[in-house]
């Protein structure tokens, strides 16, 4: 499990790769049903992410009764910028 982890968090983020997840992440909006949600709700959002930048978890973040918002400086969830197994 550490070496797959590791060849993950050292891959560089593929362009085309990124470009589809974006497509698909938009295609799939659940906007409308995000108010039904009746629980404390953790959106968590990466200062750096691509494929859902910040003003994503803005809209769920207000969308969504009883949400609370972190945002996660220099991270991001599509290229490596500190590996969460060991804090380097």
């Amino acid at each position: 499990m550490e070496e797959r982890e590791e060849r993950i968090l050292s891959s560089p983020a593929n362009l085309d790769v990124m470009n589809k997840r974006i497509d698909m992440i938009v295609a799939h909006d659940q906007h409308d049903r995000l108010g039904g949600i009746d629980k404390p709700t953790p959106v968590i959002v990466g200062q750096q992410d691509i494929c859902t930048p910040p003003f994503y978890a803005e809209e769920i973040n207000a969308a969504i009764p009883d949400a609370e918002m972190a945002v996660l400086g220099g991270t991001s969830s599509t290229r490596k910028t500190q590996n969460p197994f060991t804090g380097a």
